[in-house]
């Protein structure tokens, strides 16, 4: 059984379409997320699900979750919003997508009138790994990881648009960003640890030294 591929891409542009906002037929003007061959769009039958054909025979699959991954992004640039959580609605001005910053590469740069940023990382087949968030964590970035591992790679993209924009149950914050207060209260909170455990490691050694010429003088 040939796969169902819903995403692909537009052969003179590059940009991601899902088979809901094409043309029908070759007049769909796409290709291959995988191959990057031909499709056909057969969206206008009442008796089959919409779906993008190889012009010919083909066994590639159309990369479903490549297809996810860059729809979900799209979504994103398309919106002006994204519930980070129940109680947070983030508005956004600003998009920015795969460039780099310092020393990580983000999925998804989101930024208000304020200079406030939000890195999205999009996770269909990999999640956020440890090193990478420790970077984030260093950079005391806002980051949030939209979980799409479970999702149903042939969605509807409107379906996939309320998961990404709107539903908060799949999204998990991975770090939030102290304000520069807080950075510094929390680095004079861990000086002040270091200070007191250099002092009790010096009261130790002291006193060992001490205990040390009691037993000598007793021998």
């Amino acid at each position: 059984m040939k796969a169902i591929i819903t995403i692909a891409k537009e052969k003179t542009n590059g940009i991601v379409k899902h088979i809901s906002e094409v043309k029908n037929g070759l007049k769909c003007d796409c290709v291959c997320l995988e191959c990057s061959f031909e499709l056909i769009a057969a969206n206008k039958g009442k008796k089959q699900t919409p779906h993008f054909r190889h012009q010919g025979n083909s066994n590639c699959n159309g990369s479903p979750e490549t297809g996810m991954h860059l729809l979900a992004k799209k979504i994103i640039e398309e919106s002006d919003y994204l519930n980070i959580s129940w109680t947070n609605k983030f508005y956004y001005s600003c998009y920015i997508t795969e460039k780099k910053l310092h020393d990580i590469i983000p999925d998804i740069q989101v930024k208000n009138g304020l200079n406030e940023i939000w890195v999205i990382e999009i996770a269909v087949t990999h999640k956020v790994d440890d090193l990478k968030l420790q970077k984030i964590k260093a950079l005391n970035l806002n980051c949030l990881e939209i979980d799409l591992s479970s999702i149903n790679k042939f969605i509807s993209k409107e379906d996939l648009k309320k998961i990404i924009i709107d539903e908060v149950y799949n999204k998990k914050i991975l770090n939030k960003a102290l304000e520069s207060s807080k950075i510094k209260s929390e680095s004079t909170k861990k000086t002040q640890k270091e200070s007191l455990f250099n002092l009790l490691n010096l009261i130790l050694l002291i006193g060992l030294f001490f205990l040390g010429r009691y037993m000598l003088k007793k021998q």
